[in-house]
Parts: C-alpha cells; sequence; structure tokens
C-alpha cells in the first residue's frame, strides 16, 4: 500500500466508490498483517450546523502540516472524514476566511482590511489507532466593536477613523494572537454609527485616530480602556464592545455587551 497518508476526501463518497475503497483497505490492510503502516480514519463532526457558514476548513499537524481541506459542511450531513498517518496530531477548524490569509497554522489580516469574522476550534487527537472523532464547536476569534459618536460640531462625512494594533493573526492550533501590524481604515454604517471587527489581541496597544478633513486630531488609547473594563483577550469566544465618542466635550464612554444607556456595570468613563 502508498506510504502517502495524507489522504483528503474531498467529495462525499457514493456506493460503488466506498464499496471499492473498502475493498482496496481490505487487501491491502488485513488483520494478518503489520498495520502500524495503515491509516487512521478522522471523523470530523460539527455542532451548530445551522450557524455555521460554509466553507469551512481543518488542519492537521504534527511537527508539519499533515493535512488542509476545505469543504462544505451541507455536503456532508454526518461525518467529515479525512485520512492521516497514525500519530497524536494536533487538529484546527475555521469558518468565516473571507479577505484573511491561511499559511500553515496561521491565518492572517493583511495590513489595510479588516478582520475576517472568524470562527475556531482546536483539539489534539489521538490518531494511533484505526479511528478517531473529534466534534467541532466553534468559538468567536474577534470582537466587534461599534463606535457611536454622540454631539460633533461638524456633519460625520467630515470624519474618518484609522484602527491599529499589535496583533493581526491567529494561531489556529491554540487561539493564541500572534504578533503583526493590524491597520485599516473602517467606515460608518448610519449616520453616527461606525463597526469595526478587531482579531484577538495579546497586548493593550489598540488605538483609535480620529481624522478631520484628512487630517490627524486624536488618536486615543483603545487598548487602554478595554484593558480598564477587565476585558480577556483569552476568552474563548470573544465579546463585543461599545463605545460612545462625545467629540465635543472630550469624553469617552465604553462597554462591554451594553449601550451606555444600559444598567450593566461593565461601563467605564474616561475623560481625555
Amino acid at each position: 500500500m502508498t506510504s502517502d497518508m495524507n489522504i483528503i476526501h474531498g467529495k462525499p463518497a457514493r456506493p460503488v466508490l466506498a464499496a471499492l475503497l473498502a475493498l482496496a483497505l481490505a487487501c491491502s490492510c488485513t488483520v494478518k498483517e503489520d498495520r502500524s503502516e495503515c491509516p487512521c480514519y478522522l471523523e470530523v463532526g460539527f455542532l451548530g450546523r445551522e450557524d455555521i457558514t460554509d466553507p469551512v476548513g481543518i488542519v492537521g499537524w504534527e511537527q508539519k502540516e499533515l493535512f488542509s481541506p476545505t469543504f462544505n459542511t451541507a455536503d456532508y450531513p454526518d461525518t467529515y472524514t479525512q485520512a492521516v498517518r497514525k500519530a497524536v496530531i494536533g487538529f484546527g477548524a475555521y469558518e468565516g476566511l473571507t479577505g484573511g490569509r491561511k499559511s500553515g497554522r496561521f491565518i492572517t489580516t493583511p495590513v489595510g482590511r479588516e478582520c475576517d469574522p472568524l470562527w475556531s476550534y482546536n483539539e489534539t487527537i489521538d490518531c494511533t489507532g484505526d479511528r478517531a472523532f473529534v466534534n467541532v464547536a466553534f468559538h468567536k476569534q474577534y470582537a466587534t466593536v461599534y463606535l457611536n459618536i454622540g454631539r460633533t460640531s461638524a456633519e460625520m462625512s467630515h470624519y474618518s477613523f484609522l484602527v491599529e494594533g499589535n496583533y493581526n493573526a491567529l494561531d489556529i492550533l491554540s487561539y493564541d494572537p500572534v504578533p503583526g501590524e493590524y491597520s485599516f481604515r473602517p467606515t460608518t454604517i448610519n449616520t453616527n454609527v461606525v463597526q469595526f471587527r478587531v482579531p484577538r489581541q495579546g497586548d493593550d496597544g489598540l488605538t483609535l485616530t480620529v481624522i478631520y478633513d484628512d487630517q490627524e486630531t486624536s488618536t486615543f488609547p483603545l487598548g487602554a480602556y478595554i484593558a480598564a473594563l477587565g476585558y480577556d483577550w483569552t476568552e474563548e469566544d470573544l465579546r463585543d464592545i461599545f463605545i460612545t465618542m462625545d467629540i465635543v466635550n472630550g469624553r469617552i464612554t465604553v462597554g462591554v455587551e451594553a449601550w451606555i444607556d444600559s444598567p450593566d456595570p461593565d461601563i467605564r468613563h474616561i475623560v481625555f
């Protein structure tokens, strides 16, 4: 039998093909032979299928990448099967990748782009037997920031914003943020609200710069304001962040999962 265990099942097996595959395996990996060279068949299931945005990707890792297919979960109503050589492997799965770039175990947001609405999952899996199973439950790897601009002395069309940070990538196998330049300009979604995503961060270095008619006016330590809430960038699912900025009076109100008129205790008022 072949020694290459990096076999990707890119399409659902038809009955005839499945029968031929079973026959081939029976001939090449019998109980009388040394089965150490036979692959392990990893069955991948997905929780919350109704909320998954296809396609999804999975990654297997043991010192190097073992497999990295992408596919639609809708094509696999039960499980997706991936053949892999017998080993204890690092396993990762992700969905929501659109503008980011995957390279090995990392997904990176290019400079000038907003991070993707990325969800991922990881686990160490024992694939030393003939079969293994993993049930993927995706976790939110980004925070959506809602920036509500309060009273201003000018129309919002005069304002633009620049978001910058020190982390622009995610390690799929650990949820760890990876250092790199994160920089992009969000756009308004209505007359006074700016909405943007930031990836998982490893420090409090996020900044928000206000630009008026293409002239930089003020840069705010957004990461420090968020840290003042006790915000935890290591949570499995990142929470969203709500900010109100009163440019006229020099006041910022920051909250987690609530607007400022909510009784939520996670509110901080900062005067700049």
